[in-house]
């Protein structure tokens, strides 16, 4: 599967985000072990081999014929997919669709006609489309970003809720209980 690459001088993942995603999600725990391969880099080019790592034109493109038909067999979520991405390849999770539905996958099938580049912009035109509409009908996506003015701040922030430092994420359900338990004193 490849490891995550981490930038030894910084401990910052610059590659495997996703793949980290998804192992999260096999895993279903905080905890658990994993291979990485350590990099000296520096903030120049950890910056730019993260880019390029996650550059859809160094990484290629899906066929979405391939995709439609193995799916249905797998864990979609440990694949990296989300319900929004299902439907733009064309694969239905449920058994009943909406008309504005069957509307969405007939025009992105009509993408799959298009040049590459042209089909780049208009899968990413209807995924914002598609993703204001399942907003509307679910409850919307499951991230919540903060950020402070600089370091110390979040630092400060940080240490009062016994977090590491430099945790870049922290799981929704794990924040909400340290709350709790703040809460009761």
């Amino acid at each position: 599967m490849g490891g995550l690459v981490v930038n030894k001088r910084t401990m910052k993942l610059v590659s495997g985000h996703q793949r980290l995603k998804a192992l999260d999600a096999l895993e279903k725990k905080d905890d658990y072990m994993v291979r990485v391969e350590m990099v000296e880099l520096t903030d120049k080019e950890e910056k730019e081999q993260n880019i390029f790592m996650n550059s859809a034109t160094a990484q290629g493109e899906f066929d979405y014929a391939m995709l439609q038909e193995i799916l249905p067999d797998i864990d979609y979520q440990a694949a990296g997919f989300d319900e929004t991405d299902l439907n733009i390849i064309g694969v239905t999770l449920y058994e009943e669709e909406q008309p504005e539905e069957n509307e969405a996958l007939d025009e992105i099938n009509q993408i799959n006609k298009v040049s590459a580049e042209d089909r780049k912009a208009k899968v990413i035109a209807e995924k914002k489309k598609y993703q204001k509409q399942l907003g509307e009908k679910h409850e919307g996506e499951p991230i919540v970003t903060l950020t402070f003015s600089n370091y110390k701040n979040k630092q400060d922030f940080m240490s009062s809720f016994g977090l590491e430092e430099d945790e870049r994420f922290i799981k929704g359900e794990i924040f909400s209980k340290k709350i709790k338990i703040i809460s009761k004193f």
